[in-house]
C-alpha cells in the first residue's frame, strides 16, 4: 500500500494469499493493531485508503502519526 492508501503491484502481492482489497474495505469493521512509531507510513496508508475502521496505537506511534 502506497502513502495515498492505494495497492501496490509488486513482486509480495504476487506471492500472497489473501482477500481482494476492495472485498476488505466491504467489511463492516476493520479492526487493526499498530506498535512502534516506525510503523508511522503504515498507519497513514490505512486510514487514507480506508483500510481501518477501528485503529488501536501505542503512545509513540499516535504521536508521530499526529505530528505527521
Amino acid at each position: 500500500i502506497d502513502e495515498d492508501g492505494k495497492e501496490i503491484d509488486s513482486e509480495i502481492k504476487k506471492r500472497t494469499i489473501s482477500i481482494d482489497l476492495e472485498l476488505y474495505k466491504q467489511i463492516p469493521y476493520k479492526i487493526v493493531l499498530l506498535s512502534g512509531s516506525h510503523k508511522a507510513y503504515a498507519a497513514h496508508a490505512l486510514l487514507k485508503g480506508g483500510y481501518a475502521d477501528i485503529l488501536f496505537l501505542d503512545y509513540q506511534l499516535a504521536k508521530k502519526l499526529y505530528y505527521r
